[in-house]
């Protein structure tokens, strides 16, 4: 992953981790929840990059509540 895409996935990696510390039953949450999307779904467009939000070779933590659409993909696939 290239400076320039693993920047454009930044977002939704801080995005990623503000999911785990916040209450799932509020507003915040949502938001987090929001960000997480946008900002995964425009890097993806923008870089046409098809792997994990961490990196090639990488996946989401083992405990997050929100996986990147690649590791959500390996999961179904198992």
């Amino acid at each position: 992953m290239g400076n320039s895409v693993a920047l454009a996935f930044r977002g939704a990696r801080v995005a990623q981790k503000k999911i785990q510390e916040v209450n799932p039953n509020t507003d915040e949450y949502a938001h987090w929840i929001e960000i997480f999307t946008m900002t995964q779904e425009s890097a993806r467009r923008e870089h046409s990059y098809k792997g994990c939000i961490h990196g090639p070779k990488k996946g989401c933590p083992i405990d997050a509540v929100a996986l990147c659409d690649c590791c959500i993909r390996e999961e179904e696939e198992k």
